[in-house]
């Protein structure tokens, strides 16, 4: 379904892929070196057990103390940030669970990656079903990540603005 969604733009410049259940996305960023993408279906799971698992103490604890009713949302938000980093920086998930992380710290988001070059990744929640997460790594010479996000359903060609969750990037701060 998301090699499809591929074909249908042509994409051609850095791109990624990602599906799950019946959904695909696409990322495209022209002016990027690379970039990734995950998108996950919200699913009932023991979230404190796979963090446990592959998250750092920080996220866990952060995981421990959301309202139980955030729990699942705040999950994938980091769940697919891991994953889209590694599909940008080309690592193993394994590595990209544990080497990025991501800690909420008096009402704002800071995020250890491990690259030295700019990137900007943002998190987005189309519908309550779903979360999906973009990342865009600078070419080499760009002083900045890409600051312009587009978002599209397929097939249709309507364009809208999605419930954005997070937006994090090596510059902020």
């Amino acid at each position: 379904m998301s090699r499809a969604l591929a074909a249908h733009v042509g994409a051609r410049s850095a791109h990624s892929l990602s599906h799950s259940g019946e959904f695909a996305c696409l990322a495209i960023d022209a002016r990027a070196a690379s970039v990734g993408v995950d998108l996950e279906v919200v699913t009932v799971r023991d979230f404190q057990r796979v963090a446990r698992a592959a998250f750092a103490p920080p996220e866990i604890e952060q995981l421990d103390a959301a309202p139980r009713h955030a729990v699942a949302v705040q999950f994938y938000q980091l769940w697919t940030l891991k994953e889209a980093f590694a599909k940008a920086l080309k690592l193993p998930l394994a590595t990209a669970l544990h080497d990025c992380s991501f800690e909420l710290r008096d009402g704002n988001w800071r995020a250890s990656i491990p690259t030295a070059a700019n990137w900007r990744a943002v998190v987005w929640q189309p519908c309550p079903a779903l979360v999906l997460s973009a990342v865009s790594i600078t070419a080499p010479g760009s002083t900045s990540a890409s600051d312009s996000c587009a978002t599209y359903r397929w097939p249709s060609t309507d364009c809208r603005v999605w419930p954005m969750l997070l937006d994090l990037s090596s510059k902020a701060g």
